[in-house]
């Protein structure tokens, strides 16, 4: 598996396996958690500036999907972006993230946070694009509502795109980012 620098990923680099143990070395970005931006300062989160930061995410995400093979995060939450002090965005901690060869009934191991992760990490399918879709949707609605419910939607401009994002059944999601 060879990645090359994807804008909003950290870089990585160095890394050793050691038997049971990985060590890594990877950009450290000097910025601030979604999650912890969003909690000290919740009026930040306009929906111009929500909107600003889901299209940089896209972008990543897609670069992470048109991967040879593509990978799949499978835990895109607050806790994981990081706004930089140039107010990028970053996607970090790869740690559940796998690569897709398609054709599993289900995950070998059930990852994700709750709230954010697809059904389909539960064991009722194997993760694929649709599953980090569905994370997009459930984390765009957090940021326009506070809400971590999917049947919670924030009314308006941005509804119908995340109700199809976070449907239970990944076929009645957007199939892949470039849908999106």
């Amino acid at each position: 598996l060879c990645l090359q620098p994807v804008p909003g990923i950290p870089r990585i680099f160095y890394m050793q396996e050691n038997h049971d143990r990985l060590i890594l070395v990877e950009e450290m970005i000097d910025g601030m958690s979604l999650a912890a931006l969003v909690g000290q300062k919740p009026e930040m989160a306009t929906e111009e500036v929500a909107a600003h930061w889901m299209e940089q995410l896209l972008g990543i995400i897609l670069a992470l999907h048109q991967a040879d093979p593509p990978i799949v995060h499978r835990d895109i939450k607050p806790d994981n972006l990081v706004i930089s002090c140039t107010g990028d965005l970053y996607l970090v901690d790869l740690n559940s993230a796998r690569t897709y060869a398609g054709g599993e009934e289900r995950d070998t191991q059930l990852l994700g946070t709750a709230g954010y992760a697809a059904p389909e990490q539960y064991g009722f399918g194997e993760s694929d694009q649709r599953t980090d879709i569905y994370s997009f949707g459930i984390l765009f609605n957090y940021l326009l509502s506070g809400s971590l419910s999917r049947t919670r939607i924030a009314p308006g401009r941005w509804e119908a795109l995340i109700r199809k994002c976070t449907e239970l059944d990944p076929d009645n999601r957007y199939q892949d980012i470039e849908s999106l």
